[in-house]
C-alpha cells in the first residue's frame, strides 16, 4: 500500500535534470541540451514537454509587474522505460522566437542610446531572465516531475 501511495505521488519515481550545449545565444533561434532521467525503481516515461520561457519584470516592491512568455516549445511523445538507477539521456532542439523590444533595437543600433536606455531599464527596474521549463510525464503517477533552470545566454 506504501509502494502505491509513493508510486502515485511520484516519490522515489523519475528526476529530471537539464544540461545544455556550450555558447548558448539568444539571437541563434534554437536551444540545444540533454535531459538526464534518473529514477530509484523502474518507471515509464510517456512524454517530456520542454519550454523556453523568458521572464520579464519591471517596477520595484508593491509597483513590480512580471509577465512570462514562452518563445519556444517541443513535444516529446516517445514511450521510454527507465530501469533502476539506470540513467538515461535525451538529447533536444527547441527552436525559439527572441523577441526584442523598441528599446533593444535603439540601444542596439547606436551607441548614445545604449548608455541612456541601460540608464532608462535600471531605474524602472527592467529585467529579463530565461529559463527552461522541463516537464515529465511519467505513466502511474498524479504530479509530473519537471526541473526549471536558468538559460545562462551570453
Amino acid at each position: 500500500m506504501l509502494g502505491n501511495i509513493k508510486k502515485i505521488l511520484g516519490i522515489e519515481g523519475v528526476k529530471a535534470d537539464v544540461i545544455f550545449q556550450e555558447d548558448l545565444r539568444k539571437e541563434a533561434g534554437k536551444l540545444q541540451g540533454t535531459v538526464i532521467l534518473t529514477t530509484l525503481r523502474e518507471s515509464q516515461v510517456s512524454a517530456i514537454s520542454i519550454k523556453v520561457i523568458e521572464k520579464y519584470s519591471r517596477g520595484r516592491k508593491s509597483n513590480l509587474l512580471v509577465n512570462e512568455y514562452v518563445m519556444g516549445q517541443l513535444e516529446i511523445n516517445k514511450h521510454i522505460t527507465i530501469r533502476k538507477e539506470e540513467e538515461k539521456r535525451i538529447d533536444f532542439e527547441v527552436p525559439f522566437h527572441f523577441v526584442q523590444s523598441e528599446m533593444d533595437k535603439w540601444q542596439e543600433q547606436n551607441i548614445f542610446y545604449k548608455g541612456l536606455i541601460s540608464l532608462a531599464k535600471k531605474v524602472k527596474g527592467v529585467k529579463s531572465e530565461f529559463y527552461v521549463w522541463v516537464e515529465v510525464k511519467e505513466v502511474g503517477t498524479k504530479l509530473a516531475p519537471h526541473v526549471k533552470k536558468i538559460i545562462p545566454f551570453e
